[in-house]
């Protein structure tokens, strides 16, 4: 009661040590299952279900991760943000951009199960999540058998089993042919509907090469390269504007120019022949 915030620590999938041997790396057990499909949601039922006095207090998770190698780990960013937005949770701490100096994002492999510096992955969806915990109110959540929708003036977008799912919200339809996370958003301080300017992200999941699940269930962590999946969309934006379109590379410069067709009033891309997990949209000048 004497306290100036309330704060936690919450987590899914964090791996167990069965021999206890806590500096094994190869030692650990995961159950390796979506937070979406869980009952309660993982972290977001955890953090409910502590029935904190929120709100008399500022509330804050200084430490929170969906780890590595859960292969789910794509849907929890939006979604965890989005529940922050809802419940006017204070403050999000994901544990953490760099535990271990010696490793960078441009010389590693992913070395542990919670550092996210050499991790597009959550390094990408981070930055969607900080985008609707930062710049949204008007936030509407939907979750429905394994797949969580996102509805907001400035961004839009999907997480999870969404393998033929259709988003479709006032003009814009977007339809993923893979399970993943794709977000639709504007950068800028525009909706989506004013922007001349938006940003497409198609992400799946991530792993090291050759790191796999041997027939004994040890956990061989690969090596370099990063292997970043990304996932095929088609999508259409109702627009009277003239739009191009273009792949982003590793820096997020313009790369490819992907095709449109314009039709009836919107224009329709495909994702399928870029090797991207990202695109800008911009009308021509």
């Amino acid at each position: 009661a004497s306290c100036d915030f309330i704060d936690i620590h919450t987590g899914w999938d964090s791996p167990w040590f069965p021999q206890n041997k806590m500096q094994d790396q190869n030692s650990f057990k995961i159950h390796n299952k979506s937070m979406i499909l869980d009952e309660q949601l993982g972290m977001i039922g955890d953090i409910l279900g502590k029935k904190l006095e929120i709100g008399k207090k500022p509330f804050t998770i200084s430490e929170w991760n969906h780890s590595f190698p859960n292969q789910y780990a794509y849907e929890s960013p939006a979604l965890l943000a989005s529940y922050a937005v809802r419940n006017n949770w204070d403050t999000l701490l994901q544990f953490s951009y760099n535990g271990d100096i010696k490793v960078s994002s441009e010389n590693s492999s992913i070395k542990n199960h919670f550092d996210i510096v050499a991790n597009s992955q959550k390094l990408i969806l981070s930055m969607v999540g900080s985008l609707i915990f930062n710049a949204h109110k008007d936030v509407s959540l939907n979750i429905e058998k394994g797949t969580f929708q996102l509805l907001s003036q400035k961004i839009v977008g999907m997480a999870g089993s969404i393998k033929g799912n259709l988003l479709a919200e006032k003009n814009i339809t977007i339809v993923s042919n893979q399970d993943g996370a794709i977000f639709l958003y504007s950068p800028q301080e525009e909706t989506i509907n004013e922007a001349n300017r938006l940003i497409l992200i198609t992400i799946g999941e991530i792993r090291n090469t050759n790191s796999y699940w041997d027939k004994d269930g040890v956990f061989h962590w690969g090596n370099m390269p990063i292997l970043l999946k990304k996932i095929d969309a088609d999508v259409s934006i109702a627009t009277s504007k003239s739009f191009k379109v273009y792949a982003l590379d590793e820096s997020g410069l313009r790369g490819k120019e992907i095709p449109i067709e314009y039709s009836e009033g919107k224009i329709s891309f495909s994702t399928r022949n870029s090797h991207s997990p990202w695109f800008e949209i911009i009308a021509d000048p």
